[in-house]
Parts: structure tokens; sequence; C-alpha cells
């Protein structure tokens, strides 16, 4: 969207613009990644991969960033945005629920949604490791794969299982968005088969910008959904 901005501004071409990925490509997902690939060109972004960042000197305004190919330090960087990794509540570790302490999720059957280390115990969502990218749009299913779990497991009905399907919204512009719905294993798991939703399209932008937040907030979180 900054890309887009400057565009319009008449200044992109005055500006170096990098965009570091923790992995190869974008996504995983061939069809977004090529989406992906063909707009960081249009918009002359040079893309860093298999990059995180070392080492931020603010007082000359340099970064530090190690690749695959060696270090390198970006100089006179006037603007930065950095994600930094993402950890479980530290209480989750702390409880013994987490196989792994540095990411702190709990440690659940990803099919089930049940841990494993405590049979009364279920987790869904960003604190869960349920072996897919996480999403607030992966909800949806979760929290019905989980209530019917813990309804069967009270009958002594089978277990429901939980494909990891996610969702990945990515804004190109100021009004278009690619939505890469996939399972766990990266196939796509459209919401609507005859969609094409890596396909770029401002309808998708307003779904995403005005639609999904109500539903999110108002019928996900509220078991509606």
């Amino acid at each position: 969207m900054a890309c887009d901005h400057w565009r319009r501004a008449g200044v992109l071409q005055d500006l170096q613009v990098r965009l570091l990925l923790p992995a190869a490509t974008p996504t995983g997902v061939p069809a977004a990644d090529e989406v992906l690939e063909h707009t960081f060109a249009t918009y002359g972004v040079e893309v860093l991969r298999e990059a995180r960042i070392e080492h931020v000197d603010w007082d000359v305004h340099a970064v530090t960033v190690a690749t695959g190919t060696g270090r390198r330090v970006l100089e006179d960087v006037a603007f930065a945005h950095a994600v930094p990794h993402y950890r479980a509540p530290r209480w989750i570790a702390d409880a013994g629920l987490a196989a792994d302490p540095a990411p702190g999720l709990v440690d659940v059957d990803p099919h089930t949604l049940r841990s494993r280390r405590q049979e009364s115990i279920w987790a869904l969502g960003d604190a869960a490791d349920v072996a897919t990218r996480p999403s607030g749009g992966a909800l949806r299913k979760q929290v019905d794969v989980l209530a019917r779990n813990i309804a069967a497991v009270r009958d002594g009905g089978e277990l429901q299982r939980y494909d990891g399907y996610t969702v990945i919204p990515i804004t190109l512009d100021r009004r278009k968005l690619v939505l890469v719905e996939v399972d766990r294993d990266g196939r796509p798991s459209p919401s609507v088969p005859f969609l094409d939703p890596v396909k770029p399209r401002r309808s998708t932008w307003l779904l995403d910008r005005y639609a999904l937040p109500v539903i999110y907030f108002r019928r996900i979180l509220r078991g509606r959904v």
C-alpha cells in the first residue's frame, strides 16, 4: 500500500524499497507467489530472501541483514517496519503445556485440537501449535472442529479433524487484495469454489475491509459461525 501511495504521489522512482522474506517465496503457495512476485517487480521492490534482521544501528540509520549468502548492511534507512518472531503467553510454557518453550505454543494434536499432555485441555488460535499459518480467518473452522470434538468426547462420538485451513489476505494496492485460502499442505481451499481467490479483486478488498471484521467480532468470536 505504501508503494501504491508513493507511485500515485509520483515519488516511487526516487525511493529504494526492500522487502525481507524469511523464506524463499512470499507464501509458499505457487499461484499466490506468482501474483506477488509480479507485484514486487511492478513496484520495483528489491526482495531479500531467506533473510532476517540481525542488528539495527539507529544512530546511523543502518540495518544488518543475514541471508543465505552472507551478511549485508543496508545503509541510509529512512523507515523500517520489522515484525518480531511470534510467541505465545509465557504462562503456557510455565504450565508445561508447550512442547517447545521458544514459541510456547500449546502442544495439541493439530487435527483434533486436543492437548497431547492433558486430555481435558483443548486449544486453538494463535496460542496453539496447529501446524498451519496462523490467521483470524482460520478460527472459523477451528472453532467448529473444537466444539464438535468436545461434544463428541462427552457423548462418546467420533472426533472431527481440522485440515489446517487458513486464509492469508494480502493487499496489493489501495483497492485490490488477494485472499489465499489453503489447507495445511498448501492445497487451495476456497470458501467459494467457483471464484479464484488468488486473482486480485476490488470486491475481495471490500470484503476484507468491511465485511470480515464484522463477521469476526460479531459472529466467529461469539461462536455463531
